[in-house]
């Protein structure tokens, strides 16, 4: 058991068996959530609404709700607990996207990027990278991830920016020497400018603490330009994809917000932002 009593106080970002792959229950997490002493938890099942993707149109929505409001039922005196979507973004399906999120309620809907090159080339898994990466410059791909981060957040659909580098996951496979971040420092600021104009929170996801990248996405050196632009609000999630990884890495992700002065104890309710105890 990942025991984070007292340390990870909550934990926004976690897969059950509502995403493809996700392991155990609403109830599972929930009920591991409370042992440990936490004060939180959301959901952020997989949405995959293109059409090429291999697991499209999988996502049951009424199953998911029903557990989220069952779990509500059982713990909600015991603890908060949001329901989200992870939504991959392509530019192409915006439209998909903006429609279905007029059809289906969440507390919170998180932005993700997993491919580049209209969504036909893969950055999150491993062997998709490996065609990718054998496929392009290694600073095309991350220029074209990067572009396509920005659409996702002018696009005005997600409440979160997801695991903000995640294209460092296997990149990092690919660098000669320590990455340079200031070459990006163009991109990432009309990143952060428009997450801030439209009072979306940026996440800061663990679970590149348990991957090559070994530190949190996105990392310190890019959470600093994050509030040199004036960011402040954060959310924290584990990326956690069975319960026995709820809250992993949440202390230190917390530690760092906090000594870079973030907020970090915010989430979503009914799509706004709110201020958490």
């Amino acid at each position: 058991m990942n025991d984070v009593r007292a340390l990870a106080p909550f934990d926004f970002h976690v897969h059950t068996g509502n995403s493809h792959d996700g392991r155990g229950t609403a109830d599972d997490y929930c009920r591991v959530a409370v042992e440990q002493g936490m004060k939180a938890v959301g959901f952020c099942e997989h949405v995959d609404l293109d059409p090429n993707d291999f697991v499209f149109g999988e996502h049951d929505y009424g199953k998911y709700r029903s557990e989220v409001e069952e779990a509500r039922a059982k713990y909600g005196d015991r603890l908060m607990i949001r329901m989200g979507a992870e939504i991959g973004y392509v530019p192409r399906i915006e439209k998909e996207i903006s429609d279905y999120l007029n059809q289906f309620q969440y507390d919170y809907v998180v932005g993700a990027v997993h491919a580049i090159g209209d969504g036909f080339s893969g950055i999150s898994e491993e062997y998709d990278a490996l065609e990718t990466f054998a496929r392009h410059e290694f600073m095309e791909v991350y220029e074209q991830y990067f572009d396509i981060v920005r659409q996702m957040v002018a696009s005005g659909l997600f409440d979160v920016v997801g695991h903000l580098d995640l294209v460092n996951r296997y990149g990092v496979h690919y660098l000669q020497e320590e990455l340079e971040w200031g070459i990006f420092y163009g991109q990432l600021r009309r990143i952060f400018e428009g997450l801030i104009k439209r009072q979306m929170a940026l996440e800061i996801n663990t679970s590149g603490l348990r991957q090559s990248p070994q530190a949190t996405y996105p990392p310190r050196v890019a959470l600093d330009l994050y509030r040199e632009v004036g960011g402040r609000s954060v959310i924290i999630g584990s990326d956690a994809h069975s319960p026995d990884l709820l809250g992993s890495g949440v202390p230190a992700a917390l530690s760092l917000a906090r000594s870079l002065r973030l907020n970090s104890n915010v989430s979503f309710k009914d799509r706004l932002l709110e201020q958490i105890d």
